[in-house]
């Protein structure tokens, strides 16, 4: 089935010449806004009422928001000054909440219209850090089945630095094989039809070029030579996971790293497309074709509160409403079922991971005492 085939639409409801499709307009967005408060509207970096999908409302269907370096407010409990600024306005348009996930100042929230809040299934969320210290590098993620294909979304705030490419490389690695999940076919994230990885992934420039060149080319709008040096085109052909991921090209200036309050570039940093969002996708186990097409791919750059500009980026997604592998495809009047208490078979456990690198954050965190340490080592008490 062509993406140029020309279809009746009837909401998100598609009627081909022989299958019945759905239409999935979704919306990422992703902003890291280095710890400030959301004094602004959020309505540009949405897109709201001026998105591009072709379902007819000029509104997605499906949002995926991740804000990285937010401040985290122990003393509330997790509460999130740029979450709940989210949900209200997400709330006030109608929108459900699909799962949300935190760890400290790295979210992912996804919400869904109502109509089709019944087709979400096994709803997981986790997360994984990738550093030792504060605990803001790392990932956050949420799957869902959607109308009977698995989606999963990976939002990440990997190392910063010029140098530290392999870093990155090693912390995109072990968080897409230590997001383990409970639902049957879909354990681990690219056994997902549907992969979307996005966020601060810190990629920088390669080469030697000056924080002037880049700026001279930036003006010149010179974005495509400039890509070509990007760390990650690096990747491509290596035997890694991160070398399946694809991205658009992007046709707006990087978006790291500007004077906050303006928008011109900090200098003392050469720009570069530190934030990014990334998909994959493949129709293993379907006998049915799905189709993924990006939209738009865009930096909303009138943003002068952060370092940092945001990124976003729309997608239609296209599912045969027979292309369910499930034996029971869920029926309209089923509840979304949550995978909190719900797990099909047990967990695959994945690879050990290097010495100090991946911490899972759901694991149970176990303390000796130092006399039983002294006992367990042979030494002597003093």
């Amino acid at each position: 089935m062509s993406s140029a085939q020309s279809y009746a639409a009837s909401g998100s409801v598609l009627t081909g010449s022989t299958d019945i499709l759905v239409q999935i307009c979704l919306y990422i967005l992703t902003w890291n806004v280095d710890g400030h408060y959301p004094s602004i509207s959020l309505n540009d970096a949405l897109s709201i009422n001026s998105s591009v999908c072709p379902n007819g409302s000029h509104l997605p269907d499906i949002y995926v928001v991740s804000f990285q370096n937010t401040q985290y407010e122990e003393k509330t409990n997790y509460h999130c000054r740029w979450a709940s600024k989210l949900d209200d306005l997400l709330d006030q348009m109608g929108y459900r909440s699909i799962g949300s996930d935190r760890m400290r100042g790295l979210l992912i929230s996804a919400w869904a219209q109502p109509e089709h809040m019944n087709n979400l299934k096994y709803i997981e969320t986790r997360h994984i850090r990738t550093d030792t210290g504060w605990g803001n590098k790392g990932s956050v993620s949420v799957r869902f089945n959607l109308y009977g294909v698995g989606v999963v979304f990976v939002a990440c705030d990997f190392t910063a630095g010029d140098e530290n490419f392999p870093n990155r490389v090693r912390e995109f690695e072990g968080t897409v094989r230590n997001q383990q999940y409970k639902t049957r076919h879909y354990h681990n994230v690219f056994d997902h039809n549907f992969v979307f990885c996005f966020g601060d992934l810190n990629f920088r420039l390669g080469g030697e070029q000056s924080c002037i060149f880049i700026k001279s080319s930036v003006n010149k709008g010179n974005f495509k030579e400039l890509y070509k040096s990007d760390q990650l085109q690096w990747t491509r052909g290596m035997s890694i996971k991160l070398a399946l991921m694809r991205e658009q090209e992007p046709h707006f200036p990087p978006t790291c790293k500007f004077v906050e309050g303006t928008t011109e570039y900090d200098l003392t940093q050469r720009p570069a497309w530190c934030d990014r969002i990334l998909y994959y996708f493949h129709t293993k186990h379907f006998s049915k074709q799905l189709e993924l097409t990006q939209i738009t791919y865009k930096s909303h750059g009138d943003y002068i509160l952060s370092t940092h500009k945001p990124v976003s980026a729309e997608f239609r997604l296209i599912i045969p409403l027979d292309a369910s592998r499930e034996d029971d495809f869920p029926e309209l009047t089923k509840e979304p079922l949550v995978m909190n208490d719900v797990m099909e078979k047990p967990l695959i456990e994945p690879e050990p991971l290097p010495k100090g690198k991946f911490i899972d954050a759901h694991a149970p965190k176990k303390r000796i005492s130092r006399f039983k340490q002294m006992r367990m080592s042979g030494e002597e008490e003093v």
